[in-house]
């Protein structure tokens, strides 16, 4: 069976496909070039394109989904997925630091929970957009209501970040 002879199972198979999947996303985000441009602009940026990766993967989500429902096994299998990470959050800690100089974001801002945030305000959206438009009767996935959506969740990201 040419699946056993490249993967060696179906954990294999899904190992590879999540990992594919990381790469392109990771890829992605260094196109964003976050580094160069205001702090408050690269967190809106930031927190966009993630909503929008998203949107552009919709896979993305069932994988993650479907990962957690085995507590996590194929991920511990992934060596590189820290170093798929660290660019990004690197990133993150940059704007934040940037910000901080500035004297524009505040002090004990954790990376980890930050970027958890981000993503649970633009993931949650699109992984539950079947649902929340049967209950609020509109269409939650036109490009309107979505630039409006990554604006509010941008919007909310930066207030945290900013100093009183």
């Amino acid at each position: 069976n040419v699946l056993y002879h490249h993967f060696g199972s179906k954990d294999g198979l899904f190992v590879a496909v999540l990992e594919h999947t990381y790469r392109n996303i990771r890829a992605k985000q260094l196109d964003l070039k976050l580094r160069t441009v205001d702090p408050e602009a690269g967190m809106r940026r930031l927190v966009v394109f993630t909503g929008r990766i998203w949107i552009q993967y919709p896979e993305f989500q069932r994988l993650l989904m479907s990962e957690n429902l085995t507590g996590g096994k194929h991920m511990d299998a992934m060596v590189n997925i820290s170093k798929m990470y660290n660019p990004l959050m690197e990133t993150i800690n940059d704007l934040l630091a940037r910000g901080r100089k500035m004297g524009v974001f505040r002090d004990g801002i954790c990376t980890t929970d930050l970027y958890i945030s981000i993503t649970s305000l633009t993931a949650h959206y699109v992984n539950n957009q079947y649902t929340f438009e049967s209950i609020f009767k509109e269409r939650l996935m036109s490009p309107v209501r979505i630039k409006q959506r990554l604006n509010h969740a941008a919007d909310m990201i930066v207030r945290y970040l900013l100093k009183d």
